[in-house]
């Protein structure tokens, strides 16, 4: 396994700030509750007939005979998560993909609209961020992604090279897989075995408020999905989080990928210069321009 994949240089991706509040982005922490007792379904709600527990995993599955009406979902009723850090491991068995729903919209039911991390047999794929229901295919797996006030969908760093996430077993195909999904203010990680797959400030705005189908959110429920479709059958357990409650404000990257503005120095020792790991691969949405880092380019200690 090429260990390259968790090392960051100091670029766009990894300067962060937020409005009114730091925080350490990635970080362990105690404080973690369980949202499920390996027993039953207690404080969860889904489609009957589709959802039951199995040897200390909550399963979703269809069969041929026993289909889903459209992609359905398992809602936890415990609250609505604003800024939270999400841990559980998940396995698909069979067929189609699944993912894992947060800060959504619940439409009745058992469906939901908002974000989705995806749960997928598939390198490269599973991990990145979905908005079901609403704006589609976000950020693919490796990418920054900055969406702007107006909807300028913009990859601004990398978190992971894309052509290392396709042929390393980051994933484990019909086996159990960690997944972490931390959300701060409009900044959202998410993480596949310990490993980034997407990094997303989300600034987009809309008038139409709680029903926009385009705006960023910053609330809503969490949910397990089962895709509709043909048969599948997929796994979650050790479903934990840790509540931040609304703690968070706006974040913004204070490194602008082209040159040192804001930033002081040595002179002759810092330079931005183009970064060549995880940009030459094709995406959804393109870079603008090339993706910058900052380098010390002098020699000498310190600086």
């Amino acid at each position: 396994m090429k260990t390259n994949l968790m090392m960051r240089e100091i670029l766009v991706a990894g300067l962060m700030s937020w409005v009114g509040l730091t925080g350490v982005r990635g970080g362990e922490e105690e404080g973690f509750g369980s949202l499920f007792n390996g027993k039953d379904l207690t404080g969860w709600d889904g489609r009957p007939g589709l959802w039951a527990v199995n040897e200390g995993a909550i399963r979703g599955e269809t069969t041929a005979t026993n289909r889903a009406p459209g992609n359905t979902f398992l809602i936890w009723r415990g609250g609505i998560l604003k800024d939270f850090d999400l841990r559980l491991s998940y396995r698909i068995l069979t067929g189609n993909n699944s993912g894992v729903q947060y800060r959504s919209r619940d439409e009745g039911g058992w469906v939901v609209k908002g974000y989705q991390g995806e749960v997928v047999n598939q390198l490269g794929k599973t991990g990145f961020l979905y908005d079901e229901g609403r704006r589609g295919w976000l950020t693919d797996v490796g990418d920054f992604m900055e969406i702007s006030g107006d909807g300028k969908m913009e990859v601004v760093g990398v978190v992971a090279n894309q052509k290392a996430m396709g042929g390393v077993p980051y994933h484990v195909d019909k086996g159990w897989n960690s997944y972490r999904i931390v959300c701060r203010g409009n900044f959202v990680e998410q993480y596949v075995n310990g490993y980034p797959t997407v990094e997303l400030i989300d600034k987009q705005v809309d008038g139409d408020g709680e029903k926009s189908l385009k705006a960023s959110r910053l609330s809503g429920v969490l949910a397990l999905q089962i895709h509709g479709g043909g048969a599948m059958t997929v796994d979650f357990k050790e479903i934990r989080l840790k509540n931040y409650g609304d703690k968070f404000g706006v974040a913004r990257r204070i490194f602008n990928g082209v040159d040192l503005g804001g930033w002081k120095g040595e002179v002759g020792k810092w330079a931005v210069g183009a970064m060549e790991e995880g940009t030459d691969t094709g995406r959804r949405t393109k870079t603008v321009g090339v993706l910058g880092v900052m380098r010390c380019v002098g020699g000498g200690e310190g600086g």
